[in-house]
């Protein structure tokens, strides 16, 4: 049941294949031409399939003479990659006498005719042979019939030879065993370089790639997906960048204040929004009638996207002067407001400037300033702000900040510095003065390096034989976290979550003098849990050795 299903898809593809080619002959249209080019594809694709299903080429005892003519008529109208993928298995049913010889033949010069070579075997007429004087042989190899005179193959269709039972069939065996050195033998192919094929109706007005609309023959040209595309005088001229393609759709549909269309389009880059081109919608053809210009784009993404571009808070305007960044569109249009050059920025020492605080300062006064611009250019937060009534609504507001601090403000200013210095200490692996494991102040030395720790550690503190090769080290060794929760005996989560800062040798050291309460308590618990361990090893119970008994020394477990 399934074979004549097959079967019945092969006739009916191979027929649907001849109609099509049968209709691009009668007028090369350009929906004939790509109604043919999609035919093709997916009766080869099916046969692809069909040969999956069978394991191997159909031949007659599974799917019947015309399924196997079909399928035959189907190989040919194929591309030389197609051919060569099929063609291991027509040479192997023809080697078993399944299929007539003849297929074999008009297939391996079909993929010669596509890759631009002379063919082997003489069935394609108008198409020059590779080795003339050798034809007769060859045909005769594979039970054919010699070529008709002045014809590459005239009468080779009508011919049946190659059949089973046929007496040429034994020297059909012997032209296959030299079949696949055959192709091998041809000299090469050299590489034709790579070239574009245009579409039809090349003297018509084409749809521009991006917007759409006309593009007539001699505009400019792209290639994408090995195809060529026209663009319109409009898009050529504009610059290629998201922003000013989107910018480009709003003023050409129109209804659009150019201050609102710059926003838009600032806001659409700040997002990373990016207008759908028209060569990127799939099942796009370069020949498409042309339309309005961005008629694509439905109106209602367009009230949409302006809509988000009036709300948003940091919406520009062509003479806001704001700083602003390459390639933005009220940037490049209106030039930015600089303060006057008589008013000089000047700061208080013991306040942090930075980057944008910078840029914010070197506006106008007059110019406007949100609350989130204000904290970041005071590296606060805007809650923080309103908690001590700083109320910053203009860069000349700001400045007078800058110049004039609140008390409040120097101090969270100067201890930011001072975090920041440990930070990078920290980072270089120095010692941070005034400070050790757990952050309780530590004993200094003259020179301000953390005091050397000399003496036997915390009696209660389980010291392992691990922990005994750490502190062996040098005092200002650097630590790895993980090489100070296993001195410690305990997880690096724990260590994180009672914030037990340990990075040198020094502060280890600190650690097993003066252990903190949780960490006192763990190593207590562990020694109690080690001793019940070594009591249960030795086959006595916790019970039987009474309240009073001494247990093992403490300081020997580990």
């Amino acid at each position: 049941m399934v074979t004549k299903e097959i079967g019945a898809g092969l006739v009916h593809w191979a027929r649907r294949l001849e109609d099509a080619r049968r209709r691009v002959r009668t007028g090369q249209s350009p929906d004939r031409v790509r109604y043919a080019a999609q035919c093709r594809r997916e009766a080869f694709k099916y046969l692809v399939m069909a040969c999956g299903a069978l394991k191997g080429w159909p031949v007659t005892a599974q799917v019947g003479p015309e399924a196997v003519r079909g399928a035959h008529r189907i190989l040919l109208a194929a591309d030389g990659p197609e051919i060569r993928r099929i063609l291991p298995l027509v040479t192997a049913a023809a080697q078993q006498y399944r299929i007539p010889s003849l297929h074999l033949a008009e297939a391996v010069d079909a993929l010669c005719v596509a890759e631009g070579r002379p063919q082997v075997y003489g069935t394609v007429e108008g198409h020059p042979v590779a080795d003339e004087a050798r034809l007769r042989a060859k045909r005769a190899a594979l039970g054919l019939p010699p070529p008709a005179p002045g014809a590459g193959g005239s009468g080779d269709r009508r011919a049946g030879a190659g059949r089973p039972g046929d007496a040429a069939a034994p020297q059909a065996a012997l032209g296959l065993d030299v079949l696949d050195g055959l192709l091998a033998g041809l000299p090469p192919v050299p590489a034709l370089p790579r070239t574009v094929r245009r579409t039809v109706d090349a003297d018509a007005d084409w749809a521009c790639a991006y917007c759409g609309g006309p593009a007539p023959a001699g505009s400019a040209e792209i290639e994408v997906r090995t195809r060529v595309w026209r663009i319109c005088q409009a898009c050529a001229g504009c610059p290629d960048t998201p922003e000013q393609r989107l910018l480009d759709m709003l003023r050409t549909k129109g209804g659009v204040p150019e201050a609102t269309a710059l926003a838009t389009a600032w806001l659409a880059r700040h997002e990373g929004w990016k207008l759908p081109l028209r060569y990127e919608e799939p099942r796009t053809r370069p020949n498409r009638r042309p339309q309005p210009r961005w008629a694509h784009i439905p109106e209602t993404a367009v009230s949409t996207l302006v809509l988000l571009a009036e709300r948003h808070p940091a919406r520009p305007t062509p003479g806001d002067g704001r700083p602003g960044r390459p390639g933005r569109p009220g940037a490049a249009m209106q030039p930015p407001a600089t303060a006057p050059a008589a008013a000089v920025v000047h700061r208080h020492p013991g306040l942090l400037v930075s980057v944008k605080a910078a840029a914010l300062l070197a506006l106008a006064p007059a110019q406007a300033l949100t609350a989130k611009e204000v904290g970041t250019a005071l590296q606060l937060a805007p809650d923080t702000l309103a908690a001590h009534g700083l109320k910053v609504g203009s860069a000349g507001e700001l400045r007078d900040v800058f110049l004039d601090p609140p008390p409040w403000l120097l101090e969270f200013h100067r201890r930011l510095t001072a975090q920041r210095a440990a930070n990078r200490a920290r980072q270089r692996g120095a010692v941070v003065p005034g400070q050790r494991a757990g952050g309780d102040a530590a004993e200094a030395g003259p020179a301000g390096e953390a005091a050397v720790v000399t003496g036997p550690p915390h009696p209660e503190m389980l010291v392992s034989g691990r922990a005994e090769q750490v502190l062996a080290r040098p005092h200002g060794t650097a630590l790895q976290p993980g090489t100070v929760a296993k001195a410690l005996q305990t997880a690096h989560a724990t260590i994180v979550k009672q914030r037990l800062r340990v990075r040198t040798v020094g502060e280890l050291a600190g650690v097993f003098h003066r252990p903190p309460d949780w960490l006192l308590g763990f190593h207590r618990k562990l020694a109690a849990e080690r001793a019940a361990n070594l009591l249960k090893q030795s086959g006595r119970s916790s019970g039987a050795a009474g309240p009073d008994a001494p247990g093992p020394p403490v300081g020997s477990l580990g």
